[in-house]
């Protein structure tokens, strides 16, 4: 049985909620509050990836990377299944199969190696993104569908390299490092990063930066880099700072959520599609009640879950036992 960590799911927790809120919230909120989420949501999956590749970077072997690979066509190729659904939700999870690959080689990799990574990724990026032809994302062709997969899009590979690497790093530090117990510390600089980034929004917001989500710009890089590293912090420290009574179990509760993300990810691109295509046809998927829907149906769906099934992989969820099994091998025991 897979041993999870409750700090890290946490996380996921939060990661899981800011999607929603991006994907259908009806309104910015004051002070643009909510559109906190479009710099957080995809950044922090990223990060999560890199920190998830290096809490397995453990293992090694040929089983290990088999698996890995395993994962990687999975969340690629459900990517490309969630696609069909039509949903008004552009789907993260081929950018994300692609990054674990990535992420894998990456957290074997020293500490000085993963920061050079993480800063040619940073500058190179935004590079890419203002001198990519316009022409070349049009055209047809295996380039130009790299091209956009790459950079044309919303989920650029680049940017997300550098979240993971980020999530190597936190990782090392605060996970298996000297820093694996810490509390105030974590708390601290993450809420310095957040308050950072809350500058930079506040600027944008009366003229003094260009600050576009999506829009794979350095500052705005910048911005979803504190953002998510920022999230991350804090939520690793609250986890570890309620670990006991009413209060530990409410985390515990949500880190069953976060530990689900998967299935509860495909879940909601299936609602999402179901409301404009069959509820709603032609309307905007973006409304109050979605929001509600996700959030109590993830709390629900994750609570009738466990209430059933007891037992790992499965335990954590249904694509997730799925993926579990198939990336253990026949010759593997769940």
């Amino acid at each position: 049985m897979t041993h999870r960590r409750s700090d890290v799911d946490l996380v996921r927790f939060l990661a899981l909620v800011s999607m929603y809120v991006a994907h259908v919230t009806p309104v910015q909120g004051p002070a643009h509050v909510f559109e906190l989420s479009e710099y957080l949501t995809m950044p922090l999956f990223a990060l999560l990836v890199g920190v998830g590749a290096q809490l397995g970077a453990r293992s090694s072997g040929t089983r290990h990377w088999v698996a890995v690979v395993v994962r990687a066509l999975a969340l690629i190729g459900l990517g490309l299944a969630l696609e069909r659904a039509e949903a008004q939700v552009v789907i993260v999870l081929a950018h994300l199969g692609v990054l674990l690959l990535v992420a894998a080689v990456l957290a074997r990799l020293p500490d000085l190696v993963v920061g050079g990574v993480a800063l040619v990724a940073f500058l190179v990026g935004p590079w890419l993104v203002r001198h990519t032809s316009i022409d070349l994302l049009f055209d047809d062709g295996w380039l130009a569908d790299a091209a956009r997969f790459a950079v044309g899009g919303p989920y650029r590979l680049l940017p997300m390299v550098l979240y993971a690497a980020i999530g190597i790093l936190v990782a090392r530090v605060l996970l298996r490092g000297a820093g694996r117990d810490a509390v105030l510390v974590p708390a601290a600089v993450g809420g310095g990063f957040l308050v950072a980034a809350a500058a930079m929004l506040a600027a944008e917001q009366r003229g003094l930066v260009d600050l576009v989500p999506y829009s794979g710009t350095l500052q705005e890089t910048v911005v979803c880099a504190l953002v998510a590293t920022g999230a991350a912090l804090v939520g690793i420290a609250a986890a570890r700072a309620l670990d006991r009574g009413a209060a530990g179990r409410l985390v515990a509760g949500l880190a069953a959520v976060g530990a689900m993300t998967l299935t509860l990810y495909t879940l909601q691109v299936l609602w999402l599609a179901y409301d404009v295509r069959v509820l709603h046809p032609g309307a905007t998927d973006d409304s109050w009640r979605n929001l509600a829907v996700l959030v109590v149906g993830s709390l629900v769906v994750t609570a009738a879950w466990h209430a059933v099934v007891r037992r790992g992989p499965w335990r954590r969820g249904p694509l997730e036992g799925v993926v579990d099994l198939a990336s253990r091998g026949p010759t593997m025991r769940a």
